[in-house]
């Protein structure tokens, strides 16, 4: 992960620390780099801002679109083409059913510790320091990365049941395997009160954008869920 982010993310992230904020680089963008895997896709939690001050802020490199400003989740366009999610930390509760029902509350100011609880699994849960490089890894993410495993963050994890679908698709992506105690978990979880939408959706990215399929099938029979795919799950042994 020698290679400095893009231009334009390290100039927005320089005149976020001018503004007195700090801009890490967060999820699959920390995790592809370190796989030494191209990154099209750069995420960013920006600490130290109220949101008002960091759309501000955003508006001096493009045009922002309020995925969801009440929990702080901007798409910055810049005026090159580039584009670029940015998020304050923030926590969620759970509030009701599927991948939807969370309160979200958005706090610039909490420790980045605590900020990555609400990630999934550890290879997930890295931050990067756009300016300086500096890797933050509170869960031994990439320990994991090192030994191709997904392990859950917390135990919150089961508050969200796609994440049971996620894992399946990052086994047929990345050819990793499931921690015992993820698997556990993860056989707790109804994913039936996911949209159907939701699920196609995910098992079609396993199949269409994954180097490994074959073992996404199985991590899904491993984990319980391969039952909501009835057609598939008869065929076991056939």
């Amino acid at each position: 992960m020698k290679a400095p982010p893009p231009d334009h993310i390290t100039k927005l992230a320089s005149a976020v620390e001018a503004a007195g904020g700090r801009a890490y680089l967060v999820g699959g963008a920390v995790r592809d780099r370190l796989l030494n895997i191209e990154c099209k896709d750069f995420d960013l939690e920006v600490y130290g801002l109220e949101v008002d001050s960091l759309e501000s802020l955003l508006l001096e490199f493009g045009t922002v679109h309020l995925i969801g400003k009440q929990f702080a989740v901007l798409l910055l366009v810049f005026d090159d083409g580039n584009q670029i999610e940015v998020a304050l930390p923030r926590r969620e509760s759970k509030t009701g059913p599927g991948h939807k029902g969370f309160e979200v509350k958005s706090d610039p100011h909490m420790a980045k510790e605590d900020a990555v609880l609400r990630r999934d699994f550890t290879v997930n849960a890295l931050m990067q320091d756009v300016l300086t490089g500096e890797v933050f890894d509170f869960h031994d993410g990439e320990g994991d990365l090192e030994r191709k495993v997904l392990r859950h963050v917390s135990p919150a994890f089961i508050e969200d049941p796609l994440r049971v679908l996620r894992a399946a698709r990052f086994v047929a992506r990345f050819d990793f395997s499931i921690a015992k105690e993820t698997v556990e978990l993860c056989q707790s979880i109804d994913i039936s009160e996911l949209p159907r939408e939701r699920i196609e959706g995910e098992f079609r990215l396993m199949l269409e954008k994954c180097d490994y399929p074959g073992k996404g099938l199985l991590a899904l029979e491993q984990t319980g869920a391969l039952q909501h795919f009835p057609e598939l799950a008869c065929l076991r042994d056939v």
